[in-house]
């Protein structure tokens, strides 16, 4: 291949592992320069890599000579066998309804039809968008002007999920240049020639000033930056994964983090562990700042127990070496004090405990008998129960034998000891034989009533739906 674009092109399409034999894409053609580009360049790789190819052209009903520049693309499916979708909309009136701008009001269409096509066609078919270096630097001056951080400055990266950026190794400049060396037609749409949106204002007079007046190919560097910037962003938040798998625990809309040795940690991890705790518990938020999670961290340097609220009715709480989270509204719907205890009567049974489901059965001990290592599965010597067994929140008086001693603990104790915060004692499930605790669910059981070799009846009980925030920390 002695054509320099179209080797750069596949070059990065091969670096970034973004097509593989026999993909199925869908690429979304307008008409414009970067999309006809894409779409020469996917045709002219389509027999090396036998690529699917299916073309999606959304009209957005903005501009009248938008019709031509659809058939325009039309024929170019046809000359070279692809399959061709129109999806005609009216982005106006949708920006109305949706209380959005057309801009944003547009590209969720475009992406939605994209999807559509893409699920229709079948399971792992990529979506192709013609996103370009200079797109690049202009959505990374858009969000630092807006306030972001290192993931805002990458901007927009090769892969998402199955969307897939083939020509985000070249500049604008670059694609115009290559199509008019080649006697390739490309459209352009006069919407982009205004400044009516603010990535035009970008564009015109930020993006083509430093290009003409500081650096010919800012655009290029910026591009560098946005991949150095995506290499450590990758570091860190595998980083951030660890820390999250040891330090937090989650249950439903609830969660609880460790905080010994937190304050080790540096200053953005800090920030990117507290910021993936908010997303656990609402996911695709917008509203969160630096601000607050710099108020979140501010509140674990105090000795004291203290609180603090953030957008989207999230609480956050700071007792002792842990910090909780929850949704507010949620939390109060959610009152475990009102659930009726569940008693586990008869030789088999099954019942809801809340979101709790708990199953249980009695079988003779055969042989080969061997305890289950599931930690939801717990067997018991069904000879010693006292009274009928009861799934049931913590209460006075409960407690628990903790050796073979069988000598007893209070289970308040125990909990203080496992360093469950307060606010969530009361709240962690128990099977339990009167005021002796069998099982603290997610945590251990009592000595007393466990299998040995003269146990002659079993009884297993199974749970399913524990929320976890309730364990001991790491």
């Amino acid at each position: 291949m002695t054509d320099k674009f179209l080797l750069k092109v596949r070059n990065f399409i091969n670096k970034e592992k973004l097509v593989e034999r026999g993909d199925r894409i869908v690429i979304g053609v307008s008409g414009g320069a970067d999309s006809v580009a894409l779409f020469k360049v996917l045709c002219f790789l389509r027999e090396e890599y036998c690529l699917d190819l299916h073309v999606l052209t959304v009209n957005h009903g903005l501009r009248a000579e938008a019709k031509e520049e659809c058939e325009y693309v039309q024929n170019l499916c046809n000359t070279e066998n692809i399959d061709f979708t129109l999806i005609e909309t009216d982005i106006n009136a949708l920006a109305c309804e949706y209380k959005l701008g057309t801009e944003e009001t547009g590209r969720k269409v475009r992406y939605r039809a994209f999807n559509d096509l893409a699920i229709k066609l079948g399971d792992n078919t990529k979506i192709a968008v013609a996103h370009n270096q200079n797109d690049q630097a202009e959505t990374m001056l858009f969000h630092l002007f807006r306030g972001t951080g290192p993931k805002g400055l990458i901007s927009i990266r090769p892969k998402r999920d199955n969307i897939i950026r083939p020509l985000l190794c070249v500049s604008r400049s670059e694609i115009e240049e290559w199509l008019n060396n080649q006697d390739i037609k490309f459209y352009i749409d006069a919407s982009n020639l205004t400044d009516d949106y603010t990535r035009n204002k970008i564009r015109h007079n930020i993006i083509e000033y430093a290009g003409n007046n500081i650096n010919a190919n800012a655009v290029g560097h910026m591009a560098e930056t946005a991949e150095t910037l995506s290499d450590l962003v990758a570091l860190a938040d595998s980083i951030v994964d660890g820390e999250i798998e040891k330090r937090v625990k989650t249950g439903g809309n609830r969660l609880s983090l460790d905080t010994v040795s937190f304050c080790e940690l540096n200053s953005y991890i800090k920030k990117a562990i507290i910021k993936r705790c908010i997303d656990l518990i609402v996911p695709n938020n917008k509203d969160i700042t630096s601000r607050h999670l710099e108020s979140v961290i501010s509140i674990l340097d105090n000795t004291e127990s203290k609180s603090l609220n953030l957008p989207y009715g999230i609480v956050v709480l700071k007792e002792n070496d842990t910090l909780l989270m929850w949704i507010e509204n949620l939390s109060k719907n959610q009152e475990n004090s009102s659930l009726p205890d569940v008693v586990l009567k008869g030789l088999k049974g099954e019942s809801h405990f809340g979101e709790i489901r708990v199953k249980w059965t009695v079988f003779g001990r055969s042989e080969d008998f061997e305890v289950s290592k599931n930690q939801y599965t717990k067997s018991f010597d069904y000879d010693k129960i006292t009274q009928n067994p009861v799934l049931r929140f913590p209460r006075e008086g409960d407690f628990l034998t903790i050796n073979n001693k069988l000598q007893k603990k209070k289970l308040s104790d125990y909990l203080i000891d496992e360093k469950i915060p307060k606010s969530l004692r009361n709240q962690i499930p128990i099977i339990a034989d009167g005021s002796h605790v069998w099982w603290v669910i997610d945590h251990r059981i009592s000595e007393f009533p466990k299998v040995s070799d003269n146990t002659k009846r079993i009884l297993e009980i199974e749970i399913t739906g524990v929320n976890d925030y309730g364990k001991a920390s790491c």
